[in-house]
């Protein structure tokens, strides 16, 4: 379930390039080893996300049977709604580690491209959750101000908002780190969850230390809450559509292939045409370059697949190039040191 160790595309056997003509074994043999490499990394990543997944889930429970315990002995609505906020911590970590699951699946017929973008399902799904959350918050804290209801506190509230306080920041922390050397965007959304749930308890704690003097602060602070969260909501709901809608390659990838593409072929082919679309960590780019027209099939063939090999040992992407024919008789051998000017950019 780490994921397919074969080093091959969909649409290649074994021993073939895309086009069915014979690849030479030694570009086999690195086609080879990059997949196990690929495949070893996946599986670090899932194993990276189960434990920090389990960790959380295991933490969460814990503080909100606490905080529940003191919100029932207390009557504080804040208290209350941060334990089940705490709570939904627990909810949004399964779905990161069902994304995980999904997303270490190997590509199968119906998902020749694998299963990556499951993790950003489950971002969304943490953020929907994450809204409602929100608005009942919002709902509970405007009716406890209508009644004109205020919050008992209890010394034992401090010391148990402090440590949820400190616990969730320790959490949100590992989390984000994780997310950032394997880039899982939906263990990113996990974590800034926690750091939103450490920012939340912080708030109620203040809330402890003003109670007895301000009768509305356990209302109020339930809609500070809310607004804590919507904008966590935001975060990830952003973060997680823009690459399924697709992005724009930024200035630094296209500066990368079009560095690539000219080194490796010797001269400046004009890179355009840029298109790229991210399933996970596996990103499919295709482009054009351009070739002088006098050149035989299997010569531009030789290029283009030339190419394609440094930019998947040096980029870690699957391109597939489309050749365009240039008017020039010879290649202009002159190639600047950083690749040329920055090819067009375009994103599906």
């Amino acid at each position: 379930m780490c994921g397919d160790s074969s080093g091959l595309e969909p649409w290649q056997d074994a021993g073939q390039h895309r086009t069915g003509a014979a690849v030479p074994s030694s570009g086999s043999a690195r086609s080879s080893a990059d997949g196990a490499h690929s495949s070893a990394l996946q599986c670090s990543r899932t194993r990276t996300s189960y434990r920090i997944g389990w960790l959380a889930i295991a933490c969460n429970v814990v503080l909100f049977a606490g905080k529940l315990w003191v919100g029932a002995l207390t009557g504080s609505i804040a208290i209350m709604a941060d334990a089940w906020h705490t709570l939904s911590d627990s909810l949004t970590s399964i779905f990161m580690l069902i994304g995980a699951w999904v997303s270490a699946r190997p590509r199968d017929d119906e998902h020749p491209f694998g299963h990556g973008r499951a993790e950003l399902v489950a971002a969304l799904a943490i953020g929907v959750f994450l809204g409602l959350v929100a608005l009942n918050l919002v709902m509970s804290a405007v009716e406890r101000l209508a009644l004109g209801e205020a919050g008992r506190y209890a010394q034992l509230a401090v010391i148990v908002i402090g440590i949820s306080v400190v616990a969730k920041e320790i959490l949100a922390r590992i989390s984000l780190r994780a997310a950032r050397r394997i880039g899982s965007q939906s263990m990113r959304a996990d974590g800034r969850h926690h750091r939103a749930d450490a920012a939340t308890s912080a708030v109620v704690l203040v809330g402890v230390f003003l109670s007895e003097h301000v009768w509305w602060i356990d209302g109020v602070l339930a809609i500070v809450i809310s607004g804590l969260l919507l904008y966590s909501t935001y975060e990830i709901l952003r973060d997680a559509i823009n690459p399924m809608l697709g992005q724009v390659p930024d200035t630094r990838m296209l500066k990368r292939l079009s560095t690539v593409a000219n080194r490796t072929a010797g001269y400046d082919v004009g890179v355009h045409h840029v298109h790229m679309h991210k399933y996970g960590h596996h990103r499919e780019v295709t482009m054009h370059i351009t070739l002088p027209a006098n050149l035989s099939v299997a010569e531009a063939h030789r290029i283009a697949t030339s190419i394609e090999q440094q930019m998947r040992r040096q980029i870690a992407i699957e391109p597939t190039i489309h050749v365009d024919p240039s008017p020039r008789p010879e290649p202009d051998e002159d190639v600047p040191e950083d690749g040329a000017e920055p090819p067009r950019e375009e994103a599906r």
